[in-house]
């Protein structure tokens, strides 16, 4: 549902990020493929692991950012102006000030939703390696959702709001899932199984 002008309309049609990623998808299906082919040494595990934080990036946005809500243009056009709904939240603690049930599951939630991004980015990608360069890609990235979230509702395509909590909360996600990896990959070595440094 999607508010204008303080009235509430229902979307004719909502876009899912099926959309995005399936060619995301085939594109990686394609890939495996063409190593096989030219009869390229793969690391079975590594596509494994890749192919699991596709599907997580997948599930991500989907509970982010899809469905992206398509209304009808001659509502939009006899509207007041965009951007007319309640779009940010500026004030990280006023969650918490009211602690609630809703409150707890939001800020839980917000943290666990990064903990996977912050586990697989070391261990797929040998350049992040330190925490420095977890707190730095897991504040771009939940920027990068947060403003896509003000973005969508300013032009009524989606009705969440850019929130500073739920930055705090994701980078803080991010940084819980390092830590996870770092004792994973003390206790398992990660590394060595997948063939990073």
């Amino acid at each position: 549902m999607i508010l204008i002008d303080n009235e509430v309309y229902a979307p004719d049609i909502l876009l899912n990020s099926i959309l995005v990623f399936f060619p995301i998808f085939i594109g990686f299906i394609l890939f495996i493929s063409w190593k096989l082919v030219k009869k390229q040494n793969i690391n079975w595990l590594k596509i494994i692991l890749f192919a699991l934080f596709l599907i997580y990036l997948y599930k991500l946005s989907d509970y982010t950012i899809f469905p992206i809500s398509i209304i009808n243009n001659t509502i939009i056009e006899n509207s007041s102006s965009y951007g007319t709904g309640y779009m940010f939240e500026k004030n990280p603690f006023k969650l918490l000030s009211t602690f609630t049930y809703y409150s707890a599951y939001n800020v839980f939630g917000n943290i666990l939703l990064l903990v996977p991004y912050g586990f697989f980015l070391p261990l797929l990608f040998k350049s992040i390696n330190n925490l420095k360069h977890i707190l730095v890609a897991s504040f771009i990235f939940s920027l990068f959702i947060e403003t896509t979230q003000l973005l969508l509702n300013y032009f009524y395509l989606g009705n969440r709001t850019f929130d500073i909590m739920d930055l705090i909360a994701n980078v803080l996600g991010g940084m819980i899932g390092f830590y996870l990896f770092k004792i994973c990959n003390k206790l398992f070595k990660l590394e060595n199984l997948i063939e990073i440094k």
